[in-house]
């Protein structure tokens, strides 16, 4: 029996990646009890793999003792990703450290918005502010000193809002590799 082990990166048919955060379905129920605890908890993935009849992924949160089938969990909108701590760069390029409900610069003067999350939707859209204030990713630090908590070599990308990318009929018809026909659709 072939088993592949897919540790760094995941692979591209697998609906999660490692690194993902996800929410355990609260009607979740494992093969044991174990799963059980961690219904409703926010999890990371820690490993990703396949076997012959299935995909599994192994969480952080036990240790990645348990190989956890797809349907045990549910993504969460990137506004519930953003925590204390969390560093958010938005459309602008600026970034802000998330603390005290509150959206504050690396001076820690100059705060982003007056509502914190409030001022933004599920999906990271401002709902009161310019648009250059919307949040295009989140980060987590792993510094350790508050002077390089902003700085790139010491951040990892928990989440990116996907662009939106323009093409032509022919760079479409490029990419696919045949000729495509335009239809209005309803």
């Amino acid at each position: 029996m072939e088993i592949k082990n897919l540790r760094e990166k995941g692979d591209r048919n697998m609906k999660y990646k490692v690194g993902d955060k996800l929410k355990v379905k609260e009607d979740f129920i494992g093969p044991t009890r174990e799963f059980s605890r961690y219904r409703g908890e926010i999890v990371t993935v820690k490993y990703v793999g396949q076997g012959i009849d299935r995909e599994w992924y192994r969480i952080e949160e036990d240790g990645g003792r348990h190989h956890w089938p797809e349907i045990a969990f549910e993504q969460l909108p990137p506004k519930a990703l953003i925590q204390t701590g969390s560093i958010v760069e938005c459309k602008n390029g600026e970034r802000y450290i998330f603390l005290n409900g509150r959206f504050m610069n690396k001076s820690g003067e100059t705060c982003m918005s007056t509502y914190g999350l409030d001022d933004f939707d599920d999906n990271l859209n401002t709902t009161s502010l310019q648009p250059i204030h919307e949040i295009e990713k989140i980060y987590s630090s792993s510094s350790s000193m508050l002077n390089e908590l902003f700085e790139q070599n010491y951040l990892s990308v928990i989440w990116e809002r996907k662009k939106e990318r323009e093409m032509t009929l022919e760079e479409i018809e490029k990419a696919l590799g045949h000729p495509v026909k335009i239809v209005k659709g309803e």
